[in-house]
């Protein structure tokens, strides 16, 4: 994947967890928390071709911020750590350590 691949996608994977969810036909939990595999799918129908499941498994373990893990995976669920539009629920913010994450 090349840079501006992988700039475009990692904004939308923000925009996607932290904004528009429901948007894109995802239901969030009360810790904003989705389907991982529903997650990928729309994913994937936007990007078409230029990311694979291994190039938006890369984003979503690595990417950090200042040193904090952006997005986090429990099971078969993903959620963006910070910065959400809505606040409900348990949300990370920037007192956690990555230890914490």
């Amino acid at each position: 994947m090349d840079k501006k691949t992988e700039l475009s996608l990692s904004k939308f994977i923000s925009k996607v967890l932290r904004h528009e969810a429901k948007r894109f036909g995802l239901d969030q939990d009360e810790d904003n928390f989705v389907n991982l595999t529903q997650f990928i799918q729309v994913i994937r129908q936007e990007f078409t071709g230029s990311a694979s499941i291994v190039d938006i498994q890369y984003l979503l373990t690595s990417s950090e911020k200042q040193g904090i893990k952006r997005f986090q995976i429990e099971g078969d669920k993903v959620r963006a750590t910070y910065k959400h539009t809505w606040k409900k629920g348990k949300q990370l913010n920037d007192n956690f350590t990555n230890d914490e994450l």
